[in-house]
């Protein structure tokens, strides 16, 4: 992969940085809470590289791109309740499932986990 950008150069070292990872929990120098650990951390560094909150939720796009791939998930609530996110990020799609069931006249709780 060739870098277009400092983000784009940052989430090449993030992805390095996961595979020396992996090597070192495969070699069994490093358990897998301390994986864990560690890859929180390299990707909590590429999330945080960049002000666009598109690419800190993990999806390079503008706001048409974005919401031509996640708005699918919106069209599924037909009714009021929760809606869970695990692996929420900087919690976009909460925010943006929140407001396009309310166009909806829906009403969601958004919850993430990370």
């Amino acid at each position: 992969m060739i870098p277009r950008s400092g983000d784009d150069a940052a989430r090449t070292a993030g992805w390095r940085k996961i595979e020396e990872i992996d090597g070192v929990l495969a070699a069994g120098r490093l358990g897998e809470d301390g994986w864990y650990d560690a890859a929180r951390a390299v990707l909590e560094d590429a999330d945080l590289a960049t002000d666009d909150p598109y690419a800190q939720s993990g999806m390079r796009a503008d706001a048409t791109r974005w919401e031509r791939g996640r708005r699918p998930i919106a069209e599924g609530i037909n009714r009021n309740g929760t809606f869970l996110d695990v692996g929420c990020a900087n919690g976009l799609l909460m925010e943006s499932i929140v407001g396009w069931v309310a166009a909806d006249g829906h009403h969601v709780e958004p919850y993430g986990l990370d």
